[in-house]
């Protein structure tokens, strides 16, 4: 054989092996029954589906009748064959008889002969026959018999007789569906994929609950923008020459997870702590911030909680597919040194202040001044609600002298607070002393280091450093004894 013969019967393999492959793929599966002629008895796995008298010119019977010993015993692999009318495409009709035993035959379509007629039955999938006249049967069906014409007619075998009136049969394999919702745990009315994963043998395809008609193609997806509100069974019905089956998939819908959290108290002392209480549904895990991480048991629980701030506790909990928030809030801690909430006033070690909340409200001495908040406390000397423009070299923690103060509160001497007047002159004396002990002490300190070894001198530097410490000792009893008159004035 040449190269060029080779190479053309290599093609023609190549060819022939991609139309069998396509065929297979995308074709409907007619598939041809195996139909024999047996004498006296069936081969294991064969049915008779009629009798007949001989294999050429001969009457017929059917095959619930025993007195001709020529069968026709047809097969098909996986496939259980009968002789029922099942009145499905699973059953037809391919011969009628004149009577139940030595009998004359006719064609289906006709109706002479209307008691004693002949099926082929499947337990799955679909049976069709035909006739054909001087050709034989079509690719895919298998010659059941032979006769002599349309009706009034004697019959043969397919391989004894020269009939040219050919009974025709063929197999369809039933229809097949696979597919899939992706994804399958959805939240209520959340958008999915239906993935038609395969179709075999299929015309028509139909999904219920509302999708409606699909195109069977394999690998293909299509979205649904709003999905079920509960979970739903999706069954898909497919159609094709070997009858109808269905396939299922279903879409889990998962509620909603929700929660619920709070403090008690929402005031604390500093170094106390509040109790956050939860609950929550239809979440599988839960979670809460600022350090307390995952919570059990998930469903309720509590936990104590010591924070040095204000702060906003938020718990997360988890569904199956999402997730949701919520949160509470301890809005004051006294002592922390912040006015939070309804603290009037807050520093370090506060244990309570006017206008606080009960877990914060026992004594507020120890409340210093806050310009502006409506309070007379500390070292103000009067104090409205946004106090501002008080006259220069007034400060909040001296004296503060706006035209909405009421001065009938304050002592005053030739017309100006005495509290005022003192702290001038303190301020005036304290720092000009100040000044000259701390020179005495720089000078004092200077000179010893440069007397050398002069006792004298030594001598007289000592003095001077003691004179300039005992100076300072006396502006800080100075300053001591000023802020208690301070307070007394005021």
């Amino acid at each position: 054989m040449n190269s060029f013969v080779k190479n053309e019967y290599r093609n023609f393999l190549l060819v022939f092996f991609v139309v069998f492959l396509l065929s297979g793929l995308f074709g409907n599966q007619a598939l041809a029954l195996t139909c024999t002629p047996r004498l006296n008895n069936c081969n294991v796995g064969e049915t008779s589906v009629l009798r007949l008298s001989g294999l050429d010119n001969a009457h017929a019977e059917l095959p619930s009748e025993s007195f001709y010993t020529n069968l026709i015993c047809c097969s098909e692999a996986g496939v259980t064959i009968g002789t029922l009318d099942t009145g499905g495409v699973d059953s037809d009709k391919f011969l009628r008889l004149s009577s139940a035993t030595n009998a004359h035959v006719e064609k289906s379509t006709f109706a002479n002969y209307l008691l004693n007629d002949a099926y082929i039955s499947v337990d799955t999938g679909a049976i069709t026959c035909t006739y054909t006249d001087g050709v034989d049967c079509s690719a895919g069906f298998e010659c059941l018999a032979r006769i002599s014409d349309d009706t009034n007619a004697h019959i043969g075998s397919c391989t004894g007789s020269a009939y040219s009136r050919r009974v025709c049969c063929s197999y369809y394999i039933p229809p097949t569906c696979n597919f899939s919702a992706n994804p399958a745990t959805i939240s209520p009315g959340d958008s999915f994929d239906f993935n038609l994963l395969s179709f075999t043998d299929t015309t028509t395809a139909d999904i219920n609950n509302g999708v409606g008609s699909v195109t069977p193609t394999s690998g293909t997806t299509f979205n649904i923008a709003t999905g079920p509100g509960a979970t739903t069974t999706y069954t898909m019905t497919v159609d094709g020459p070997g009858g109808t089956n269905t396939c299922q998939t279903s879409v889990t819908v998962a509620p909603l997870p929700t929660c619920n959290l709070s403090a008690l108290p929402t005031s604390i002392m500093l170094g106390d702590s509040s109790i956050l209480t939860w609950n929550t549904s239809d979440a599988t895990s839960a979670s809460i911030d600022n350090g307390i991480g995952l919570v059990l048991p998930i469903v309720a629980g509590n936990v104590n909680v010591s924070p040095n701030s204000p702060v906003t506790y938020t718990m997360t909990a988890t569904g199956a597919v999402t997730s949701t928030t919520c949160n509470s809030s301890v809005v004051s801690v006294c002592g922390d040194s912040s006015q939070d909430g309804p603290e009037a006033c807050d520093v370090a070690g506060d244990i309570g202040c006017a206008g606080a909340t009960p877990e914060c409200a026992s004594d507020c001495s120890s409340c210093l001044s806050v310009c502006g908040d409506g309070l007379v406390g500390g070292g103000e000397a009067c104090d409205v609600a946004g106090d501002v423009g008080c006259a220069p070299g007034w400060t909040c923690n001296s004296c503060i002298l706006c035209s909405t103060c009421d001065y009938s509160l304050t002592p005053k001497f030739l017309g100006k607070p005495i509290k005022c007047i003192i702290d001038d002159i303190s301020g005036w004396l304290l720092s000009i002393i100040g000044k000259i002990a701390l020179l005495m002490l720089i000078f004092g300190g200077v000179y010893y280091i440069f007397s050398g070894s002069d006792p004298q001198k030594q001598e007289s530097a000592k003095k001077m450093i003691t004179f300039a410490l005992l100076g300072l000792i006396l502006i800080l009893i100075s300053y001591a004894i000023l802020t208690m008159l301070d307070k007394i004035f005021v």
